[in-house]
C-alpha cells in the first residue's frame, strides 16, 4: 500500500467516522443526569417555581426527555424524596451516631446526638424547607399525598428501628415507643430548619437546650 493510498483511507475513515450516530445515552443515565438537575432547581427555586422546562435545561435534555422518565414535576419530586429519605435514614445509624466512647453516659451520648442533629438541620435546611413547601402542594393531587404519606412514615419507621439500635448500644432505654422519638426528633428537623431560613450562620437552638430534650427521652438501662 502506497503513502497516497494509505492517506486516503485514513481520511475516508476520518470521514466516516463523523457520520457515526452519536450513540444514545442510555435510560439510567438520562434519569440520573435529571435528577442531579432536579435536586439543584428545587434547591434554588423551590418546589413551586421550579419547571420542569428549566430542568430539562439545566440537564441538557428536551421537555420531552424529562416527561418520558417522569409523568410529572411533582413525580420527579417524589423520586428525589424517595431517594432523600433513604439517606438520612442511612445517617441516623449506630456507626455513625455511636460516641467512640465506650463509657455508657446518657448526657454525654445525648449530646454528641445533639451535635449531629443541629448539624444536620444546618447543613440541610434548605431542602427541609422546600419538602414543607411540597407537602403545602401535594393535599391539591390525592395520589402525591398518599405517595408522600407512605414514604414520610416510612422514614420515621426506619428513624425509630435505628433509633433502637442506637439505643441498644449505649446500654440506654427509650422512655417513650421508638417510633415517637422518631416523629419527635423528624419534627424538630423540620421546625428548626425553618427557623434558619434568613437566619443563616446563626445558632436557632443551642446544643444544651437540643441535649436536654433528647435526654428526657432516654434513661439508663436497668
Amino acid at each position: 500500500m502506497t503513502a497516497e493510498s494509505s492517506s486516503s483511507t485514513s481520511t475516508t475513515a476520518g470521514a466516516d467516522a463523523e457520520h457515526q450516530p452519536k450513540r444514545r445515552p442510555s435510560r439510567a443515565n438520562v434519569q440520573a443526569d435529571i435528577r442531579a438537575a432536579a435536586r439543584e432547581v428545587f434547591l434554588e427555586r423551590g418546589y413551586a417555581n421550579a419547571s420542569l422546562e428549566g430542568i430539562a435545561g439545566r440537564a441538557g435534555y428536551s421537555k420531552g426527555a424529562v416527561y418520558s422518565n417522569f409523568a410529572s414535576k411533582g413525580a420527579l419530586f417524589m423520586d428525589l424524596t424517595s431517594s432523600v429519605f433513604t439517606e438520612r435514614a442511612t445517617g441516623f445509624t449506630a456507626p455513625a451516631l455511636v460516641p467512640t466512647s465506650e463509657s455508657a453516659d446518657p448526657e454525654t451520648d445525648m449530646r454528641f446526638l445533639a451535635l449531629m442533629i443541629l448539624k444536620q438541620i444546618r447543613d440541610t435546611y434548605r431542602t427541609n424547607v422546600v419538602f414543607a413547601e411540597f407537602r403545602s402542594e401535594v393535599d391539591r393531587d390525592p395520589q402525591l399525598l398518599e405517595d408522600y404519606t407512605a414514604a414520610r412514615a416510612q422514614l420515621a419507621e426506619s428513624l425509630a428501628a435505628n433509633i433502637e439500635e442506637v439505643v441498644a448500644a449505649r446500654h440506654l432505654r427509650l422512655r417513650v415507643p421508638a417510633l415517637d422519638a422518631a416523629v419527635l426528633v423528624l419534627a424538630l428537623i423540620n421546625g428548626l430548619s425553618l427557623e434558619y431560613v434568613g437566619r443563616e450562620g446563626e445558632h436557632v437552638l443551642s446544643v444544651d437546650t437540643m441535649t436536654g430534650v433528647l435526654l428526657s427521652l432516654v434513661t439508663r438501662a436497668e
